[in-house]
């Protein structure tokens, strides 16, 4: 692996950690995703050429016969199916262009089997990618967020227009001026990281930065699925870590005794606290994203039963999911087929073209029951893995644990933000994956 690779390969992660949608530069019709996109699998396939390695497994990943590159590639055929569908459907071609490359970023796998491993890119170096890249956009998000609160507030309108033509309108405010940002997905996975290795005792700048930074970052954003993501992944972290201190100890009485020795303890509680005060969090984020409007603040006589109900109705992104449901039930119950082989891509949900918020139900819709499955089972695999891997090792490093957990997440948060049929989800899926297959792999010879 030369200079060059390595260089391109951290340009990939890095932009995939901070550069939200991956339009903040492009070049021409190319955005810097995209193009970085094209140059690794361009690279990939100049390497195999000029090293004469065409039918070899090892370095032409596109010949691996392991059960990971096997379902990666039934998931891209089924990604072509869908596309003829679509054609044969009748939709825009644009739209269904737009799905299909959006997906295509699958075919990153090979590449990155290839490269990502112990003696050339190590997992670890983008782990440290993810955390500092956690910490940059933290901090981009918390300065945001200050100076839209509490320096313009009198000339917020200006600075709203120019920091949304600045970051190609990638940025989402809510009412109290707190701001979303795509690249929270990898803020959220660097707060779990970091979470993770100081509850395993690996005090540094850029954990404790994290934990602190992140933290804020996300509670500002006032997402509700990146909390109800990290509440999932920390109690993930607390049933492995727990299962995996107490698993090596014979008799019930002494794996009893061992699960309640200081640093089991001290892990299980500071799990518990973030169990407990995520939950507070959420309800305060509602509060502070759906308040009660002038109508509802003069109508105070009114019941307790109809406040809650005008609560309800003021939550727009429920009432906009519930009603991209209900569209989705009718496409899908509309005949049989469309139930099982989807509708193809470029597929309109009520008034959506290019896609929902809950990313399973979007690919339903336009994949069927066959492409869930597939993508289900390309992210099980992350787990099966690993799962495998300790099996035979009887060890697992605290890394993939934390890449679990931040899959745990990932899975969660996709119902409800789509990320794992976008490149910015399907570049970590990919990491997870190759690390996963990697650590199998290493373990059967």
């Amino acid at each position: 692996m030369n200079r060059f690779e390595k260089l391109l390969i951290s340009a990939f992660f890095i932009e995939l950690a901070i550069g939200g949608g991956g339009r903040l530069l492009e070049f021409g019709p190319l955005s810097i995703r995209q193009l970085l996109f094209v140059l690794l699998l361009v690279t990939f396939f100049y390497r195999i050429i000029r090293t004469k390695n065409i039918f070899n497994s090892e370095v032409n990943t596109f010949f691996s016969k392991d059960t990971t590159t096997i379902a990666m590639y039934l998931l891209l055929v089924w990604i072509v199916v869908s596309t003829a569908i679509g054609v044969l459907n009748h939709h825009p071609v644009s739209v269904i262009a737009m799905d299909m490359f959006r997906v295509s970023f699958l075919g990153l796998y090979f590449p990155l089997a290839y490269y990502i491993s112990n003696e050339r890119y190590k997992k670890e170096w983008i782990i440290e990618i993810i955390k500092w890249g956690a910490l940059f956009g933290a901090l981009l998000t918390i300065g945001i967020d200050i100076t839209g609160k509490f320096i313009l507030t009198n000339n917020f309108g200006d600075f709203y227009v120019w920091i949304n033509n600045l970051f190609q309108d990638d940025l989402f405010f809510r009412p109290s001026r707190g701001v979303f940002y795509k690249s929270h997905l990898f803020i959220m996975f660097g707060l779990i990281i970091s979470f993770h290795q100081i509850l395993n005792k690996k005090w540094s700048f850029i954990n404790v930065a994290n934990v602190l930074l992140c933290t804020i970052s996300i509670i500002w954003s006032e997402t509700r699925g990146l909390l109800i993501a990290f509440l999932g992944a920390t109690f993930f972290i607390a049933c492995i870590d727990s299962y995996i201190f107490v698993r090596p100890i014979k008799g019930l009485y002494s794996k009893l005794k061992k699960s309640f020795s200081r640093p089991n303890v001290q892990k299980i509680i500071a799990c518990m606290a973030v169990l407990i005060i995520v939950p507070i969090f959420y309800t305060q984020m509602t509060q502070a994203r759906f308040p009660a409007d002038d109508a509802t603040q003069l109508n105070h006589n009114l019941s307790t039963k109809r406040k809650k109900e005008i609560s309800k109705e003021n939550d727009v992104s429920v009432a906009t999911r519930v009603y991209l449901l209900d569209e989705s039930k009718k496409i899908l119950t509309a005949s049989p087929k469309n139930l099982i082989f989807g509708t193809g891509y470029g597929t309109k949900i009520g008034n959506r073209l290019t896609g929902i918020e809950m990313s399973f139900l979007d690919i339903w819709v336009e994949q069927g029951i066959i492409g869930v499955i597939l993508w289900i089972s390309v992210c099980m695999l992350i787990f099966l893995n690993f799962n495998k891997a300790y099996k035979i090792n009887l060890y697992i490093d605290n890394d993939n644990i934390g890449i679990m957990a931040c899959a745990i997440a990932l899975l969660l948060l996709t119902n409800i933000n789509p990320f794992i049929n976008n490149p910015i989800g399907i570049g970590f899926v990919l990491f997870a994956l190759v690390v996963s297959r990697n650590e199998l792999n290493l373990v059967k010879k």
